[in-house]
């Protein structure tokens, strides 16, 4: 049986700490661009849904797709591969996916969070 998204970690840093050295500054400063860069595709998918624009909402989703899976946020990189694929679902659907995404992206920015609070 496949492992649900609840099953996994919000995220998994061992190829992050591996590419890192171990460089709490270096790390730091990757986990505060994810979180940067994540917001701003949070609030792309949502202009998208909001104003019904597939390409827009299968650009976003793709962006956020590949920012969770390089930092080892897997299931929330998951999450934004189901949007990209079904990016022409109906609005309905998209809230949805874009519930699902922020609750996942909420359990990522707790983690990152409490990092880089204990990096300073």
């Amino acid at each position: 049986m496949e492992p649900s998204l609840n099953d996994q970690p919000a995220i998994d840093l061992k190829n992050l700490r591996e590419i890192s050295g171990g460089d709490c500054a270096l790390e730091t400063q990757l986990f505060k661009s994810f979180l940067s860069s994540a917001d701003e595709g949070l609030a792309g998918l949502k202009e998208a849904q909001q104003k019904d624009d597939a390409p827009l909402w299968r650009r976003h989703a793709h962006a956020m797709k590949g920012i969770s899976l390089n930092l080892g946020a897997n299931p929330l990189g998951d999450l934004c591969r189901k949007a990209q694929d079904n990016y022409r679902a109906d609005s309905e659907e998209k809230v949805a996916m874009l519930t699902q995404i922020e609750t996942e992206l909420n359990k990522v920015q707790t983690q990152l969070n409490a990092l880089i609070s204990r990096a300073s």
